[in-house]
């Protein structure tokens, strides 16, 4: 096994060569705004696969090509329905005959085709061009790849296991829906290469990065499949394993708590009381018990008999103690003796057989079931400081009321949850773990106020799970220095940063940061039919505002974008936008719904001033229900203006058009519909 010092995504022999940023520059005319596509090396990143027409490949992924001539310029076009080169999504930087880029952005999904400076389209050889050909349907589809996401999935079949014995080993899955071969780098915060290969078995991890505690797996030629990882001599801890694809952006993670034998965070076996609901991983105990006879737990079926064994019980003097897992984590069950009949239990005690009728069973019957967990907080990001520090948290269970939950949190140790959860709320500590019990009177359920004044500015992921079932849930938190939230801010009113599609259109913000700092503002299409990207340098003013401003003349209305702040390459906030007309109507989706009823409200915003009187007309374009309505509305101080209509005796689903007219000049139109009356 290899060892380098700095990973870049390698797979298995494969030399992790850091790769130069890739540029892309496209000829879109925005007043006042840069046209860019950033790129860049990404950390362990494999080089890159030789490219291959007729071939599927993932999101994320670099591609090499090479035999091309040097003197020209190619391009990455998107085939589209009709089996032709499309859209032009990306110029490749030529390098002696030879281009590499990556298939993220707008390279992210779907069929492609390089193509040369005439347009003719460029079939490629495991790797190597080969003779451009004329941009025929058959030609462009013979010499197109496709790329897709690629999903990833990881699992332990336990969410603990032990760090000594037979119990130390759990089963761990990676798999994906769409690729078979692949590799992938593996860390946990707390462990490093040494750990992670003791873990996985050296035969199963085939790179080392040590300055990152980073491993690459690859079994064989792939990473799909289960693995017995071994828990051995691990310290007693809560784990996230990251695990990423080498060489496409696909990942997954998932946590696992090791324990030191006789978990101290596991509580004395719940008496068991037969007609009862319990949970499954809870430990249960019966006592008096027949010391000289044998038990055993049956599951009970649809006639309410005892029938399959599904565990033998060990008794002590009297007394079993056992735990609802394996084939007792879920159904209804009976104790039995040596002689079959079936045992009530009342408060952990047992009672006097009972031959196995079916009523005795179904009143000596207990039942278990999966408990689940949800935690939540009201905002992802808090502050430290001042009122700004206090952020609700919500611990709940749909099938359970009374339970107790312990909580830790890489980086904080008990007195700081303590802090954070106010001592009233947390019953027991364990240190050597960072780990708390919470539990407010009789449960943890309920929604708490938690104070994280002072505490040291980081992203925290709150790792919470019941004390005495398997029932666990992760939630994330930032806590930022001074005013809570992200550091920047976009003025926006509504859920969508709109822009109108003329020139002059300013979009502008706040931040925390220092005046004088050089923020870049991106904006980027999400809409496939108009796409652009451009970004701007906006300087911090004294008050903390920043703007940049750009001319939309050219797009749609209706064309969506967002728009990123970014602070060098740390993104400080987003949005999204939409190009919309100067005036225009305001609805969700395609169409323009109403009601069959009365008093459905049409609104729309304009640049006009207000109190500048408008007319809307409502006329169908269905032969079958013709009707045409117009109504007179006036500007409002905030350029709204709105009209109420009765269509209660329009037909579900009668098409119309709206238009807004100011005077006889048409401003603007919307498709609409009649929908059945929800009332």
């Amino acid at each position: 096994m290899s060892k380098e010092s700095s990973p870049k995504r390698a797979i298995g022999w494969r030399t992790a060569l850091s790769k130069g940023s890739v540029f892309l520059t496209t000829l879109l005319a925005v007043v006042g705004l840069t046209v860019a596509a950033a790129g860049g090396a990404v950390a362990l990143q494999s080089d890159g696969e030789p490219v291959n027409s007729e071939t599927t490949y993932y999101t994320g992924q670099a591609v090499t090509v090479d035999g091309l001539d040097a003197n020209e310029t190619y391009r990455v076009r998107q085939v589209n329905a009709d089996d032709e080169p499309g859209t032009l999504q990306r110029v490749l930087e030529n390098n002696a005959g030879t281009i590499e880029f990556t298939l993220d952005g707008t390279l992210s999904e779907g069929e492609f085709v390089i193509v040369n400076e005439s347009g003719f389209v460029v079939p490629v050889d495991q790797g190597t061009a080969e003779t451009p050909l004329s941009p025929s349907p058959s030609h462009t589809r013979s010499a197109a790849f496709e790329v897709v996401t690629q999903d990833l999935s990881t699992e332990f079949e336990d969410q603990s296991t032990s760090n000594d014995g037979t119990a130390a080993t759990v089963e761990y899955e990676i798999s994906s829906d769409v690729r078979n071969n692949y590799a992938v780098n593996v860390s946990a915060d707390g462990l490093n290469v040494d750990d992670l290969n003791g873990i996985f078995g050296d035969a199963n991890t085939t790179q080392e990065y040590p300055d990152e505690d980073t491993v690459t797996v690859n079994r064989g030629t792939t990473a799909e499949g289960t693995y017995d990882l071994d828990f051995t001599n691990i310290s007693a801890d809560t784990y996230t394993f990251e695990v990423s694809v080498t060489d496409a952006d696909a990942s997954d993670s998932e946590t696992i708590e090791v324990t030191d034998t006789g978990d101290a965070h596991q509580p004395d076996g719940e008496p068991l009381s037969s007609d009862s609901t319990y949970y499954t991983g809870q430990a249960v105990t019966v006592d008096g018990l027949d010391a000289n006879e044998a038990y055993g737990v049956r599951q009970v079926n649809a006639d309410d008999e005892p029938r399959r064994l599904q565990r033998v019980l060990e008794t002590d003097a009297g007394t079993v103690e056992f735990t609802l897992d394996g084939a007792l984590s879920e159904g209804e069950f009976v104790i039995v003796n040596q002689d079959g009949f079936v045992v009530p239990v009342d408060q952990g005690t047992a009672e006097t057989p009972l031959s196995a009728s079916a009523s005795h069973t179904r009143s000596a019957a207990f039942e278990v079931i999966t408990q689940d967990l949800s935690t939540e907080f009201e905002d992802q990001s808090t502050s430290n400081d001042g009122t700004a520090a206090t952020v609700e948290y919500e611990i709940s269970s749909t099938v359970r009321s009374k339970y107790a939950v312990n909580v830790s949190a890489d980086g904080l140790d008990v007195d700081d949850l303590n802090d954070i959860f106010g001592d009233a709320n947390t019953t027991q500590e364990y240190p050597d773990e960072d780990t708390v019990t919470v539990n407010r009177g009789t449960t943890a359920e309920g929604t708490y106020d938690l104070d994280f004044t002072n505490i040291s500015a980081d992203t925290y992921t709150f790792e919470t799970n019941v004390t005495d079932a398997d029932a666990s849930d992760s939630e994330t938190i930032e806590v930022t220095h001074g005013e809570a939230g992200t550091e920047a801010s976009l003025d926006y009113e509504g859920d969508t940063l709109n822009v109108k599609n003329t020139g002059g259109q300013t979009i502008s913000g706040n931040t925390t940061l220092d005046p004088g700092t050089v923020l870049s503002v991106r904006i980027e299409s999400t809409d496939d039919t108009d796409q652009f990207v451009f970004e701007s340098e906006a300087m911090v003013q004294e008050d903390g505002s920043f703007s940049v401003t750009g001319d939309f003349s050219e797009y749609d209305s209706g064309t969506e974008f967002e728009v990123t702040v970014l602070d060098g390459d740390t993104e400080l906030t987003s949005a999204d936008g939409e190009v919309v007309a100067p005036t225009h109507l305001v609805y969700d989706g395609d169409t323009l719904n109403v009601q069959n009823s009365d008093n459905q409200t049409v609104s729309g915003n304009t640049t006009l001033d207000s109190g500048t009187e408008l007319t809307v007309r409502i006329q169908s374009t269905d032969d079958t229900d013709q009707f045409v309505f117009e109504s007179e509305t006036t500007v409002q101080d905030d350029h709204s203006f709105s009209v109420s209509q009765d269509f209660s005796s329009a037909e579900p689903g009668t098409e119309f058009e709206v238009i807004v007219l100011d005077g006889d000049t048409e401003l603007t139109t919307a498709e609409g519909e009649v929908a059945e009356n929800e009332t």
